[in-house]
């Protein structure tokens, strides 16, 4: 299972199910009277392992006002616009999660470190023993050890350098994508053999590093959406009266803060009264 979906796990979205149908017949229609906004239904916060990182989420969850919604059919009942069906109540889901830099640094060497990488055609690997990232303003930085493997016929040697690393991380350019935009790397040696195979192979190994830390995460979270769909409609199949769908599921900000990085993932349904 892929880290996106780890963060939306299963339980998530059947309990804000949960708290958003117990809203719409509880407590609050004097608050709900007085404002017609749209009401926040709960906000909590928890702690999710993923392969040894602590990854904090803050969950909050609001929805349509149904006393606002009932002034309007009202309204639209003296205007004799009965064409327009007012049965639906919009909601939302808001996840923030939040990474430090040393729990980025434990999912990244749980995940891709100590790998041997072939950057051209299995003559020359690259394998990263160690990440160690944080940031520099908007930026993020990063210093790996690289471990520089050579397989030609007529010498074979492997080689450990330091390796700062410098970019900007980007999403949504295109959609559902996280990339990185001008990376530069600088390795860090003064050994005659590792300056010429990072001169000789200088594009390759951009393109590796670039490649790396580009993360396509369209199928998880249309797989999250299809995942909590199917499990909002067990649930409700327990009643008549009701009916919810997800909408959408997206990554609607990312941003590399000073301790380390935050995403905000955006749920939007609807709910339906069908009696």
């Amino acid at each position: 299972m892929s880290i996106f979906e780890r963060i939306l796990g299963e339980s998530l979205f059947v309990n804000a199910w949960k708290q958003v149908r117990q809203y719409l017949f509880a407590e609050g229609r004097f608050k709900q009277l007085i404002s017609l906004q749209p009401i926040d239904i709960f906000e909590e916060e928890s702690e999710i392992d993923i392969d040894g990182a602590c990854v904090k989420l803050r969950i909050s969850s609001d929805v349509d006002n149904i006393m606002r919604r009932g002034i309007q059919r009202i309204i639209h009942f003296l205007k004799f616009n009965p064409s327009e069906k007012l049965e639906d109540y919009g909601f939302d889901i808001k996840i923030d999660a939040q990474m430090s830099f040393k729990d980025v640094n434990t999912f990244f060497n749980a995940n891709f470190a100590n790998v041997n990488y072939p950057i051209y055609s299995n003559k020359v690997d690259l394998c990263i023993e160690n990440f160690e990232f944080n940031n520099d303003g908007i930026n993020a930085k990063a210093k790996i050890p690289l471990k520089l493997q050579t397989h030609w016929w007529f010498y074979k040697r492997s080689i450990s350098v330091n390796t700062f690393l410098n970019a900007t991380i980007v999403y949504g350019d295109p959609k559902n994508i996280i990339r990185t935009h001008r990376l530069r790397y600088e390795i860090k040696t003064k050994n005659f053999l590792v300056k010429w195979v990072e001169n000789y192979y200088h594009t390759q190994i951009l393109q590796f590093l670039n490649e790396l830390l580009t993360y396509n995460f369209r199928e998880e979270l249309m797989h999250v959406k299809e995942h909590a769909q199917a499990q909002i409609d067990e649930l409700q199949s327990q009643t008549n009266w009701i009916k919810g769908t997800i909408k959408q599921v997206e990554l609607d900000n990312l941003e590399i803060g000073e301790n380390g990085i935050k995403a905000l993932f955006l749920a939007e349904g609807k709910i339906y009264l069908t009696n």
